[in-house]
Protein backbone atom coordinates (compact mmCIF):
# COMPACT_ATOMS: atom_id res chain seq x y z
CA UNK A 1 0.00 0.00 0.00
CA UNK A 2 1.17 3.20 -1.04
CA UNK A 3 1.33 6.19 0.99
CA UNK A 4 -1.02 8.38 -1.67
CA UNK A 5 -3.49 5.78 -1.11
CA UNK A 6 -3.56 6.04 2.90
CA UNK A 7 -6.12 8.80 3.55
CA UNK A 8 -6.00 10.59 6.90
CA UNK A 9 -9.18 9.22 9.05
CA UNK A 10 -10.78 9.93 12.18
CA UNK A 11 -10.51 7.21 14.52
CA UNK A 12 -12.63 5.85 16.59
CA UNK A 13 -13.21 7.75 19.55
CA UNK A 14 -12.29 5.02 21.69
CA UNK A 15 -15.37 2.99 20.92
CA UNK A 16 -14.05 -0.44 20.46
CA UNK A 17 -11.98 0.26 17.16
CA UNK A 18 -8.78 -0.56 19.23
CA UNK A 19 -7.36 -2.06 15.61
CA UNK A 20 -7.14 1.10 14.05
CA UNK A 21 -4.32 3.35 14.33
CA UNK A 22 -4.68 7.10 15.53
CA UNK A 23 -4.04 8.67 11.83
CA UNK A 24 -6.51 5.54 9.87
CA UNK A 25 -3.52 3.49 8.81
CA UNK A 26 -4.18 0.00 9.67
CA UNK A 27 -0.99 -2.35 10.96
CA UNK A 28 -0.09 -3.83 7.69
CA UNK A 29 0.04 -0.44 5.89
CA UNK A 30 2.47 0.69 8.54
CA UNK A 31 4.79 -2.10 8.15
CA UNK A 32 4.74 -1.85 4.50
CA UNK A 33 5.56 1.88 5.18
CA UNK A 34 8.15 1.29 7.73
CA UNK A 35 9.86 -1.87 5.88
CA UNK A 36 10.81 0.27 2.92
CA UNK A 37 12.20 2.93 5.21
CA UNK A 38 14.12 0.21 7.74
CA UNK A 39 14.93 -1.34 4.18
CA UNK A 40 16.26 1.86 2.75
CA UNK A 41 18.52 2.47 6.11
CA UNK A 42 19.62 -0.80 5.89
CA UNK A 43 21.03 -0.49 2.34
CA UNK A 44 22.39 3.05 3.21
CA UNK A 45 23.94 1.09 6.24
CA UNK A 46 25.31 -1.78 3.72
CA UNK A 47 26.25 1.10 1.45
CA UNK A 48 27.99 2.88 4.02
CA UNK A 49 30.17 -0.29 5.15
CA UNK A 50 31.15 -0.60 1.37
CA UNK A 51 32.24 2.43 1.01
CA UNK A 52 33.71 2.43 4.01
CA UNK A 53 36.03 -0.82 3.36
CA UNK A 54 36.04 0.29 -0.29
CA UNK A 55 38.05 3.59 1.20
CA UNK A 56 39.75 1.49 3.86
CA UNK A 57 41.25 -0.93 0.46
CA UNK A 58 41.78 2.76 -1.15
CA UNK A 59 44.02 4.10 1.53
CA UNK A 60 45.80 0.98 1.71
CA UNK A 61 46.85 0.57 -1.60
CA UNK A 62 47.87 4.43 -1.71
CA UNK A 63 50.02 3.49 0.95
CA UNK A 64 51.74 0.90 -0.30
CA UNK A 65 52.05 3.33 -3.04
CA UNK A 66 53.46 5.97 -1.61
CA UNK A 67 56.08 3.40 0.52
CA UNK A 68 57.15 1.90 -2.97
CA UNK A 69 57.14 5.13 -4.61
CA UNK A 70 59.46 6.18 -1.47
CA UNK A 71 61.77 3.44 -1.77
CA UNK A 72 62.55 4.45 -5.74
CA UNK A 73 63.16 7.95 -4.57
CA UNK A 74 65.58 6.94 -2.09
CA UNK A 75 67.29 4.89 -4.74
CA UNK A 76 67.30 7.67 -6.91
CA UNK A 77 68.33 9.77 -4.19
CA UNK A 78 71.23 7.20 -3.28
CA UNK A 79 72.63 7.12 -7.38
CA UNK A 80 72.10 10.92 -7.98
CA UNK A 81 74.79 11.56 -4.86
CA UNK A 82 76.99 8.65 -6.10
CA UNK A 83 76.75 9.90 -9.50
CA UNK A 84 77.77 13.77 -7.68
CA UNK A 85 81.11 12.49 -6.14
CA UNK A 86 81.81 10.37 -9.19
CA UNK A 87 81.54 13.62 -11.09
CA UNK A 88 83.46 15.50 -8.86
CA UNK A 89 86.32 12.91 -9.32
CA UNK A 90 86.13 13.04 -12.16
CA UNK A 91 86.86 16.67 -12.56
CA UNK A 92 89.35 16.63 -9.87
CA UNK A 93 91.17 14.57 -12.17
CA UNK A 94 90.34 16.72 -15.65
CA UNK A 95 92.29 19.26 -13.52
CA UNK A 96 95.16 17.77 -12.69
CA UNK A 97 95.82 16.05 -16.04
CA UNK A 98 95.06 20.01 -17.66
CA UNK A 99 97.98 21.05 -15.04
CA UNK A 100 100.01 18.11 -16.41
CA UNK A 101 99.56 19.12 -20.02
CA UNK A 102 100.00 22.68 -19.51
CA UNK A 103 103.62 21.55 -18.11
CA UNK A 104 104.37 19.08 -20.92
CA UNK A 105 104.07 21.88 -23.45
CA UNK A 106 106.02 24.10 -21.73
CA UNK A 107 108.81 21.18 -21.67
CA UNK A 108 108.28 20.47 -25.67
CA UNK A 109 107.97 24.34 -26.55
CA UNK A 110 111.13 24.60 -24.93
CA UNK A 111 112.52 21.41 -26.76
CA UNK A 112 111.54 22.43 -29.76
CA UNK A 113 113.05 25.81 -29.29
CA UNK A 114 116.23 24.21 -28.64
CA UNK A 115 115.96 21.87 -31.87
CA UNK A 116 115.17 24.50 -34.16
CA UNK A 117 118.52 26.95 -32.63
CA UNK A 118 120.38 23.79 -33.86
CA UNK A 119 119.05 22.93 -37.12
CA UNK A 120 119.45 26.38 -37.70
CA UNK A 121 123.21 26.60 -37.06
CA UNK A 122 125.23 25.53 -39.80
CA UNK A 123 127.97 23.83 -37.97
CA UNK A 124 127.25 20.33 -39.39
CA UNK A 125 129.94 18.94 -36.62
CA UNK A 126 127.34 18.60 -34.30
CA UNK A 127 125.12 16.63 -37.31
CA UNK A 128 127.83 14.16 -37.58
CA UNK A 129 128.39 13.66 -34.17
CA UNK A 130 124.84 12.78 -34.35
CA UNK A 131 125.08 10.06 -36.97
CA UNK A 132 127.99 8.65 -35.52
CA UNK A 133 126.78 8.22 -31.89
CA UNK A 134 123.60 6.60 -33.42
CA UNK A 135 125.60 4.19 -35.79
CA UNK A 136 127.85 2.98 -32.89
CA UNK A 137 124.78 2.45 -31.05
CA UNK A 138 123.13 0.45 -33.24
CA UNK A 139 126.17 -1.82 -34.10
CA UNK A 140 126.51 -1.97 -30.10
CA UNK A 141 123.11 -3.26 -29.88
CA UNK A 142 123.57 -5.91 -32.88
CA UNK A 143 126.63 -7.71 -31.17
CA UNK A 144 125.00 -7.88 -28.15
CA UNK A 145 121.73 -9.46 -29.35
CA UNK A 146 123.74 -11.72 -31.75
CA UNK A 147 125.72 -13.15 -28.59
CA UNK A 148 122.41 -14.35 -26.94
CA UNK A 149 121.51 -15.67 -29.35
CA UNK A 150 124.24 -17.99 -29.53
Amino acid sequence: MHITEMRRTPTNNGSGGSNAAPFGINGAAKSSLFAARNQTSQNNVKSSDMQSHYEQAMVAENDALIEALSGDVSALKRASMGLREEVHEHLSLMDRLSGAFDASRGALRGTMGRLDKVMKNNNSKHMWMLAVFVLVVFIFLYYILRSKQK
